[in-house]
């Protein structure tokens, strides 16, 4: 087994539900080192988001956290920005904790 971890998920919402907090995926098969991984973000049915919708496996986590970009640097999406048809597709890669 190596340290390189190359991911896809695909998230399909039918219905959104009641939640607090930033968006993230949660599930990767291993915690990553520590230091934030970028990863690619495609979306569709999104509401209210002013800006690009970017992604980063999170330092130490096993998780990803779903941002927004804006001219002063990102910020965490929550559940306002899901529809009942929202789609996102993250894909990318990082390197596990020893």
């Amino acid at each position: 087994i190596g340290t390189v971890v190359t991911f896809s998920v695909i998230i399909a919402l039918t219905a959104v539900g009641s939640s607090t907090g930033s968006a993230v995926v949660g599930g990767l098969p291993f915690t990553a080192k520590a230091a934030n991984f970028s990863v690619s973000v495609v979306s569709a049915n999104m509401t209210g988001l002013t800006g690009a919708l970017v992604g980063q496996v999170n330092a130490s986590a096993a998780t990803i956290g779903l941002y927004q970009s804006a001219s002063t640097g990102v910020s965490a999406i929550t559940h306002a920005a899901f529809t009942a048809t929202s789609n996102v597709l993250v894909s990318g890669t990082y390197l596990v904790a020893s």
